[in-house]
């Protein structure tokens, strides 16, 4: 999201493609059924954190589970009653999932889409606005990645096609107005999108040409376009084809550059930049000079990232221990998680974080009011705790 010279470009906006989304009956490998907790030291595949539950994939079998906030059903356990330990939901086997504000989506081991929790904007892809409580396939296509924000939702087929769907007050899925869709649209008619990733009200995708494309809400520059002014369609961020990974948060968005640079824009009133002060950045501005980036994580006003070496830094508000540094103090600076060299994958809430060792094995912190750190009570922890 670059002040230098924004290249928006128009996208030629197919007709409203539409897949056929019927809420169709629960498959019978993911009836909510009873089961044990993972034991402590269980080896995780991927981890997600949405507003205030979180999310994860087991290695062994690829199962899913989830825990914390529920009052949607976005744990998909066919309730509305919090978890604080991960539970299962159903017994299907999955290849990836991804967190909202108060909603799930998943993708199965076949590459059908399941979504859950709240639907109140239609972000669950259904053709209405009904919350699930257990996870329901969206259409009958296959997809390789699904992003859930604020109150939309984004994903690609298996063709490398982007489609969005859900709340579109701000133009945040890319199709050229503000209204809301109920089922998966698609998005233009390119074919080469890579990344896709979604933040609180608007959205941002790496192409395979390592282009960076992102619209919808620019109130804080949080798309890097070098002014406030919202995108209805995917717009260019500058004019380099430099990127690898891309993390929308709240109102500011991080991302990786090839050469394991990390930059970050838009609001900053926390720091969640991590560039020293508070100023709002309209577009990208390097962040953690002298370290070399693998990824990054941004939460509502935190962010987090794991270096090429392996060690985990975070930066931002602090105010429930969401940077895993021992207190409560804010950071203005990338500042490390302890001295481990260890990380693997990363997540982040509104106010709690999530990571992944080299091991396999699961940590959490941070906020834990709803359990979403999953440790079995609601006890805020401030630094990394081993589910």
């Amino acid at each position: 999201m670059n002040r230098h010279r924004t290249v928006p470009l128009s996208i030629a906006l197919a007709s409203a493609t539409a897949f056929i989304a019927a809420a169709g009956p629960v498959s019978p490998a993911l009836a909510v059924h009873p089961s044990s907790q993972p034991a402590v030291g269980a080896k995780w595949l991927a981890i997600d954190n949405g507003g205030d539950h979180s999310c994860g994939v087991l290695k062994a079998g690829r199962t899913l589970w989830c825990w914390g906030e529920n009052k949607d059903g976005q744990l998909g356990l066919g309730d509305t009653q919090d978890r604080l330990v991960p539970t299962q939901v159903g017994s299907g086997s999955w290849q990836s999932i991804s967190t909202g504000a108060e909603s799930t989506c998943a993708i199965d081991r076949v590459a059908n889409l399941w979504c859950w929790g709240d639907n109140q904007h239609g972000q669950l892809g259904l053709g209405d606005k009904k919350d699930r409580l257990v996870p329901t396939q969206v259409g009958a296509d296959t997809w390789d990645h699904v992003a859930a924000g604020g109150g939309h939702t984004c994903g690609r087929h298996l063709d490398n096609t982007l489609w969005c769907w859900g709340w579109n007050g701000d133009g945040q899925l890319g199709l050229g107005d503000t209204q809301t869709r109920y089922v998966p649209t698609m998005v233009g008619a390119d074919i080469d999108w890579a990344h896709i990733n979604t933040g609180g009200q608007h959205s941002c995708s790496v192409k395979f040409d390592a282009t960076l494309w992102c619209w919808g809400l620019n109130d804080s520059g949080q798309l890097g376009a070098g002014d406030t002014t919202d995108r209805l369609v995917p717009t260019q961020v500058g004019n380099e084809m430099t990127w690898a990974h891309i993390s929308p948060g709240f109102k500011h968005t991080c991302g990786t550059k090839l050469d394991a640079t990390i930059w970050c824009w838009g609001d900053n009133s926390q720091g969640q930049l991590g560039q020293g002060d508070t100023t709002i950045r309209l577009q990208p501005a390097q962040t953690g000079i002298g370290q070399s980036w693998a990824l990054s994580a941004t939460g509502r006003w935190h962010s987090c990232a794991i270096t090429t070496l392996h060690t985990m830094w975070c930066w931002g508000r602090n105010t429930d221990g969401q940077l895993g540094t021992g207190d409560t103090q804010p950071r203005y600076e990338p500042t490390e998680v302890g001295a481990d060299a260890d990380w693997a994958e990363l997540a982040t809430g509104a106010s709690h974080s999530c990571a992944i060792r080299l091991d396999r094995t699961l940590w959490c912190w941070g906020d834990n009011t709803h359990g979403q750190l999953g440790v079995g009570d609601t006890v805020t922890r401030l630094v990394p705790a081993e589910l």
